[in-house]
């Protein structure tokens, strides 16, 4: 697992990092990250609010940092959406959830697309099964 570590990486660095994971997981082990979803504008605030960020991260960008690796993307999504703990912070996150979710859509459909929109998402990539 590596949540909010990559985006602190350059690209270079990201597939020098990925090269040394599939050398040390066996065929079919699991990368999980986080990492702010640099083709959101809800993400605007997670990766430019850190100025250790070095670098955008989304789909797209793992899709070619992966091509003609070992690696496999099983999952692309947002994060878990913490509910908070009082009554009033849930509903305030729920409404605030809902806005998302109708924006999110809204954009997709404007944009005949279908990714996420959340300011935070996870990505699972796995080790291929065959060995090179």
């Amino acid at each position: 697992m590596a949540f909010d570590v990559f985006e602190h990486m350059s690209l270079d660095e990201i597939q020098v990092r990925l090269h040394t994971l599939s050398s040390i997981l066996k065929p079919g082990g699991q990368l999980l990250m986080r990492f702010p979803n640099a083709q959101s504008p809800f993400g605007l605030a997670p990766q430019f609010g850190d100025p250790t960020h070095k670098c955008g991260l989304s789909r797209g960008v793992f899709e070619q940092l992966t091509q003609g690796s070992e690696w496999q993307i099983l999952r692309y999504g947002g994060a878990a959406r913490a509910p908070g703990r009082s009554a009033l912070k849930r509903i305030i996150r729920a409404a605030r959830y809902a806005l998302q979710d109708v924006i999110a859509h809204a954009l997709n459909a404007i944009y005949a697309q279908n990714i996420p929109w959340d300011p935070v998402v996870v990505i699972v990539l796995r080790r291929n099964l065959t060995v090179r």
